[in-house]
């Protein structure tokens, strides 16, 4: 199974450096990952890298409890995009969520997509919810056209059930999930999560890396991991 294509190689920490960044780049591009997602403080350093390959850019406004104005998280996402992000995952308001205010969850979500010009809007939601107030954000999610509703937190198949059994045919699924491995993310794709937003990306990929290449590749194998790298 080839899971680097639903890997977003992920890194939010705060204590981040330009070293830990560059580094995150070139495992994506070494790796094939899907994307690297970045704060946005970090997009134009992860375009300038990302340049010559086919991993794209995402980055998080609002993170992390999406309480800021929607004033500022729709200039964070126009910045964002001028300077290089191909998408966009918004953290939604929780506070609005859980009060019910679900008006202001869909003005967030349409305001934040009409600004971004086309390119694509995932939404991001805690896991906390409760699976009626998850509900109402999926049902928002297809009214308006989103690419992908992400849970951020604690696996809970319950609520990963409840975006399946509501969500419309162009909604996907993803998680936020730190030191995520293989084991999870297999169980995950299996329930329809098609998008992993995590630090341990090489972790996911390390049985796939150590067996899955054994046949295919030249002796020795240069095209997916380093020798020893996993052991």
């Amino acid at each position: 199974m080839e899971l680097s294509k639903y890997i977003e190689h992920t890194n939010l920490d705060g204590n981040s450096k330009t070293d830990d960044i560059q580094k995150i780049c070139e495992e994506a591009m070494q790796y094939h990952f899907e994307m690297v997602c970045v704060s946005p403080f970090y997009v134009p350093l992860v375009k300038e890298m990302l340049e010559k390959s086919n991993v794209g850019i995402k980055t998080i406004i609002g993170y992390p409890y999406g309480m800021n104005t929607l004033e500022a998280k729709e200039y964070e996402a126009i910045d964002a995009i001028n300077k290089g992000a191909e998408e966009i995952a918004l953290v939604l308001n929780v506070g609005c969520i859980k009060d019910q205010v679900f008006d202001y969850s869909k003005k967030e979500i349409e305001t934040i997509r009409d600004a971004i010009g086309g390119r694509t809007l995932s939404v991001v939601v805690p896991s906390s919810l409760e699976e009626e107030q998850l509900e109402k954000i999926v049902e928002i999610c297809n009214e308006t056209f989103i690419h992908t509703i992400t849970l951020c937190g604690n696996i809970n198949p319950t609520l990963i059930d409840c975006i399946k059994n509501k969500k419309g045919e162009l909604l996907e699924i993803g998680i936020v999930k730190e030191n995520l491995m293989e084991e999870e993310a297999i169980v995950l794709l299996e329930a329809s999560v098609t998008h992993f937003a995590t630090n341990t990306g090489l972790g996911v990929l390390k049985k796939e890396k150590k067996e899955g290449c054994q046949g295919r590749c030249s002796s020795p194998c240069t095209c997916h991991h380093e020798e020893n790298f996993y052991e």
